[in-house]
């Protein structure tokens, strides 16, 4: 026991020094201070030392296997943050790879906007030679289409084909026999199953115009299923299952971008801005390109396209009768099939001449639905109420114009004074189908060969 603390500082002193120990070194210090504070440590000062020296030993090996310790912990830590850091660096490098790869055979549309829509779109190349596939919309049937490239490049397009049940068309760019460009593949057998990540690639908002890449939206497929959509009166074509998308894809200009999943092989084409029927909700959506893959083939080699549906020969059409009767307005005739819409012939004081319409005019849209054809147009206007305005655009003089037609009431075409002797022998052939006379077929035979009423014949026959 200690009578005091000097002498317990003392003897500390003197211990510390004949066992070698430095008053710097807090550790033995401590070790020490706590061997003389216990009242059982025993009187003998070699004991004492001996001890001391024992702890000391004990001490050094216990900090070296903290220093092991701390080193191997560290050792372990670098390597997993190098691991961590390297992971996704090489990752990152193959979806760059994966990016330039699909920005690269994305093309931008440029043609000309009607009303609300847009003046741009997307497109893929699917050839070397220049060959690409987009969304059969007004910026084809306008027939001021240009392309630009990836490295900027501009060419002029030529429509080879177009498929209306899968909403496709077929475009070739007006390049020189050297130009070459990078594609996809569209024979491939890839598809996107349900929860896979996927990139789609477009000219969106009209963000590149030149050699600047198209832009990038990362996503998932969110099921694969028949859609019924459209937008206003346009329904979508489409009847065979589509990928829908758990990503803002489908915006302005991205009708007719490539959609690839995370490797990079292209499962679809990215479709137009539409809504849903039943929800009214906006719609992400591609055609796989299992689905496009014949029509393209027959477009690529002159082919006609096969047909998945004949839902355009169960709607009705406006007779030729009644396009003139009541709108004053009459088309060439439908000698082939698909006969463009142009306007043959225009009556003065008529709805159509009101409107502003011209002989020679080609007739592409109705409001904002695309017309392909002579029976396009005729459907489109049995579709509208009476009284109802319509807005029609041409191309007159390779010059996109549009007028608003409204739909008359009843019909304004009536028989003039040289239309009587036709129009009243039409009547009373009507009336007597079943007991025609040799008399009347005579006078209906000498009056079809007067030259005033041979190029009526054609228009009345609707009539009989």
């Amino acid at each position: 026991m200690f009578r005091g603390r000097k002498d317990w500082v003392s003897w500390t002193t003197k211990l510390n020094r004949s066992a070698g120990f430095n008053w710097t070194d807090s550790k033995p210090k401590i070790a020490l201070i706590k061997i003389m504070a216990d009242e059982r440590a025993p009187n003998c000062c070699d004991c004492r030392q001996k001890q001391a020296r024992s702890l000391h030993r004990k001490t050094r090996v216990t900090g070296m296997i903290r220093h092991h310790a701390n080193c191997s912990l560290r050792l372990f830590l670098t390597i997993g943050i190098v691991i961590l850091i390297g992971l996704p660096l090489t990752v990152r490098a193959d979806i760059r790879t994966t990016i330039d790869r699909g920005q690269s055979v994305v093309v931008k549309l440029f043609g000309a906007g009607v009303g609300t829509l847009d003046s741009y779109g997307s497109g893929v190349l699917v050839s070397a030679d220049g060959h690409v596939v987009t969304v059969w919309n007004h910026l084809v049937n306008t027939g001021f289409l240009t392309a630009v490239t990836a490295d900027g490049r501009r060419f002029s397009v030529d429509v080879l084909g177009t498929n209306a049940d899968l909403d496709l068309a077929v475009l070739k760019l007006k390049c020189g026999e050297d130009d070459q460009f990078a594609f996809v593949d569209y024979q491939t057998e890839a598809r996107a199953e349900t929860g896979e990540s996927v990139l789609a690639f477009s000219n969106m908002f009209h963000v590149a115009t030149g050699s600047e890449p198209v832009s990038v939206v990362h996503g998932v497929i969110a099921c694969e299923t028949v859609l019924d959509a459209g937008l206003g009166r346009w329904e979508f074509p489409v009847k065979s299952p589509v990928y829908l998308i758990d990503a803002i894809t489908n915006n302005s200009g991205a009708a007719g971008g490539l959609l690839t999943n995370s490797e990079g092989i292209p499962v679809g084409l990215l479709g137009r801005e539409i809504r849903h029927r039943e929800t009214d909700m906006w719609v992400n959506y591609a055609v796989p390109w299992t689905s496009l893959r014949p029509a393209i083939s027959a477009a690529l080699s002159g082919r006609r396209p096969p047909s998945t549906t004949d839902s355009d020969s169960e709607r009705t059409a406006i007779s030729d009768r009644d396009l003139t009767g009541r709108f004053g307005l009459t088309l060439l005739p439908e000698v082939v099939p698909n006969t463009p819409a142009f306007v043959d012939r225009i009556i003065e004081g008529s709805s159509a001449d009101t409107a502003g319409l011209k002989r020679g005019d080609l007739i592409l849209m109705v409001n904002e639905r695309v017309v392909r054809s002579a029976r396009d147009f005729r459907i489109e206007l049995n579709g509208f109420r009476r009284n109802q305005q319509i807005s029609i655009t041409v191309n007159r003089n390779e010059v996109l114009q549009t007028f608003s037609l409204r739909v008359p009431w009843s019909r304004q075409w009536r028989p003039g004074a040289s239309d009587l002797p036709f129009w009243f022998f039409a009547r009373l052939r009507k009336w007597s189908a079943t007991c025609r006379s040799d008399l009347l077929s005579g006078f209906q035979l000498e009056f079809n060969r007067h030259p005033l009423n041979l190029q009526r014949t054609s228009r009345w026959k609707s009539v009989l």
